[in-house]
């Protein structure tokens, strides 16, 4: 009955997709990384509106052949000086999303929220797990050959309608190469549309990253009542030698990539 109250509902916001707007900002991933809380706290500002539906996923995977009529839909009809935006953690690691976006929104505002990811990681295997889609247990779901991913990954780039459920579901190592797909982003768009968000800082410094947030997206300054977690999952705790194998193996793609951002977190 829900989603038959969902197509119904939908309906009329296709019918005027054109009176629509497309996202004024984008979140762009990372998965596991922290993306819901972020856009849960950009849209408690009383200038943003939400998406009807917060991951549309249009611009990677077999979303992208919907209509535009489609993805205008999943926004609300804004007035001046509203904003609205929506955020897909899959953009983040999709090849081809920078550039749809690009030839799309020219303009749009790209927010990019990342974490260890050694904790990205970990948490992206058990949300796996959770959901039922891996069978592996720990050790050896982190001893998937890497080379089966940057295959996938490839394909993703070459075939415009390619869509990979292994990269999907089980690249928990590839997905934390934030230097490799941040550079995917910067051959489309300059740093000054793609604000960079650190989860550890968003948890400890929330005022001071939403105060950020609100300048980059040309907000008024504002500050929710209260800053909460959101879509946390279970914690387990997992071996030792896991953590150190994830650190060593991730130690050499984080330099890079605090090299690209001018900036170092505490991983």
């Amino acid at each position: 009955m829900k989603d038959l109250l969902k197509k119904i509902a939908f309906v009329p916001r296709k019918l005027s997709s054109g009176a629509r707007p497309l996202p004024d900002f984008i979140q762009i991933g990372a998965q596991k990384g922290g993306s819901s809380a972020l856009y849960k706290f950009i849209c408690a500002h009383p200038d943003v509106l939400r998406a009807f539906v917060k991951e549309p996923h249009y611009f990677s995977g077999k979303f992208h052949e919907k209509s535009l009529s489609w993805y205008r839909a999943q926004f609300p009809i804004k007035s001046t000086g509203q904003l609205v935006g929506e955020a897909s953690p899959s953009y983040c690691t999709h090849p081809l999303a920078p550039r749809r976006i690009k030839e799309l929104i020219p303009e749009v505002r790209l927010l990019f929220i990342v974490r260890n990811p050694v904790d990205r990681a970990v948490s992206n295997y058990f949300h796996s797990k959770r959901y039922g889609s891996e069978e592996l247990e720990i050790e050896d779901a982190f001893n998937r050959p890497l080379a089966d991913f940057e295959s996938e990954y490839q394909k993703m780039a070459a075939e415009d309608g390619y869509h990979s459920s292994i990269y999907n579901r089980f690249g928990y190592l590839h997905k934390g190469l934030y230097a490799l797909h941040l550079k995917k982003w910067y051959e489309h768009f300059g740093p000054e549309q793609l604000l960079i968000i650190e989860n550890n800082e968003l948890q400890t410094r929330p005022k001071d990253v939403y105060a950020e947030v609100c300048s980059f997206l040309g907000l008024k300054q504002w500050v929710p009542e209260a800053f909460k977690k959101h879509n946390v999952g279970k914690t387990k705790e997992i071996p030792e030698s896991i953590k150190t194998q994830l650190s060593a193996f991730f130690k050499n793609h984080n330099e890079e990539f605090f090299a690209l951002i001018g900036k170092r977190y505490n991983w």
